[in-house]
């Protein structure tokens, strides 16, 4: 089965802890790893930017996609938040069955 994960970043374990609340209990992703204390250095404003942030990664179904990136958009403390989709297989068949259930609404 074809899925989507979905990675963000933000600087706001209370934002990131909103963000995967919403999205498992509308149903629209099956699980929200929440990984704290990563570093990212990115160019902003004309400066180098060294900045503690936590990520996300989302794993919904393809068709929730539009869906998910609404209430991040809604929901996210950055004025441009990163929000990137990569594709994934399930390879597990009763983690499929599983991910099924977590995400149907």
């Amino acid at each position: 089965m074809k899925i989507k994960i979905l990675y963000t970043t933000t600087d706001n374990l209370h934002t990131a802890k909103s963000i995967a609340k919403d999205l498992i209990e509308h149903k629209l992703s099956s699980c929200v790893q929440i990984i704290p204390k990563i570093k990212s250095l990115y160019p902003w404003q004309g400066s180098l930017e060294h900045a503690n942030e936590i990520s996300l990664q989302i794993k919904t179904k393809p068709e929730l996609v539009q869906t998910c990136k609404d209430i991040i958009l809604k929901k996210h403390n950055y004025e441009i938040p990163e929000i990137l989709s990569i594709e994934a297989d399930i390879l597990n068949d009763n983690y499929e069955n599983w991910f099924k259930t977590a995400t149907e609404g």
